[in-house]
């Protein structure tokens, strides 16, 4: 992903680590077995990938406000939290990563399909 707050840190690409935990109604899963009863994972990584594909940011909090209207828009769900790592910020320090929490209860605002 290519993000930062100066411009030359956007023109390279920045490995990142991103978690998303969608809370979600999964009691019809849990007796179907069935994926249209529950969340697909892979159309959730699809949708973090084209998040962060779509542009150059500057905030890690702003990659993560993106990701959620997107999940928001495609999904159905109560809460989310997304987690957001930038590995090897270019810091005067050793530093594994900073990174930052992003936490929505969305209650009955979320709207989309499982």
């Amino acid at each position: 992903m290519h993000v930062g707050v100066s411009s030359e840190e956007r023109a390279v690409l920045q490995e990142c680590l991103v978690d998303v935990e969608m809370e979600t109604d999964l009691q019809q899963a849990s007796q179907s077995d069935q994926l249209q009863d529950s969340v697909d994972y892979s159309a959730v990584f699809l949708a973090v990938h084209e998040v962060a594909q779509q542009k150059p940011y500057r905030l890690l909090e702003r990659f993560a406000g993106a990701l959620e209207e997107r999940l928001r828009r495609d999904f159905s769900f109560h809460g989310v939290v997304l987690r957001v790592k930038k590995l090897n910020p270019p810091l005067d320090g050793p530093l594994d990563f900073a990174g930052i929490e992003l936490r929505r209860d969305c209650g009955s605002r979320a709207k989309g399909k499982p």
